[in-house]
C-alpha cells in the first residue's frame, strides 16, 4: 500500500459536479433531433473568419478549454457592444485554483444562453476547442 493511495486521476475534462447536464458536441450544434445552442453553419462561418484573427482564436480556445476544465467564472457576465464592429460580446474571467484566464465571447445563435447556463452551473462541457474545430471539419 502506497502513502499515496488517497490520489486518483480526474475523469478527462476535471471533476463532473453532480445534477449539472452534460453537453455533448452535438447537443452544443443544432440539429432536427436537438435544440442546441449554435447552428452549425453559424460556427464553420464563424471559424473561417477566425483564421484571419488569431488573438480572437485564442480567446475562443480559453473560454471552452476552461469551460472542458469547470474552471468558475468570477464576477457578473455583462453583455457589451463592441464600438467598431457594434457587434454584442461577452468577456469572462476564469478562475481555478491559482490560474486565472480571461476570454472575450462573441454572441451569435445562443451563445449567451450558453454562457450563463454553464455560469449557473446548470451544465458543464465534455469537449473543448480542438474537439469542436475537428468536429466541424468533419460535419
Amino acid at each position: 500500500m502506497s502513502i499515496f493511495d488517497f490520489i486518483t486521476e480526474e475523469p478527462q475534462g476535471g471533476y463532473r459536479r453532480k445534477g449539472v447536464t452534460e453537453v455533448t458536441i452535438s447537443e452544443f450544434f443544432e440539429s432536427e433531433d436537438n435544440v442546441g445552442y449554435v447552428k452549425l453553419d453559424n460556427f464553420k462561418r464563424l471559424l473561417a473568419k477566425l483564421e484571419k484573427a488569431p488573438k480572437l482564436t485564442n480567446q475562443y480556445k480559453t473560454f471552452f478549454n476552461c469551460a472542458n476544465q469547470q474552471h468558475g467564472i468570477l464576477g457578473a457576465i455583462e453583455k457589451k457592444t463592441n464600438r467598431t464592429n457594434q457587434k454584442d460580446y461577452i468577456h469572462l474571467n476564469f478562475k481555478k485554483g491559482l490560474m486565472q484566464a480571461k476570454a472575450t465571447v462573441y454572441l451569435f445563435d445562443n451563445m449567451e444562453k450558453f454562457v450563463c447556463d454553464y455560469a449557473n452551473r446548470r451544465i458543464s462541457i465534455i469537449f473543448n476547442w480542438d474537439d469542436l474545430v475537428e468536429f466541424c471539419n468533419n460535419h
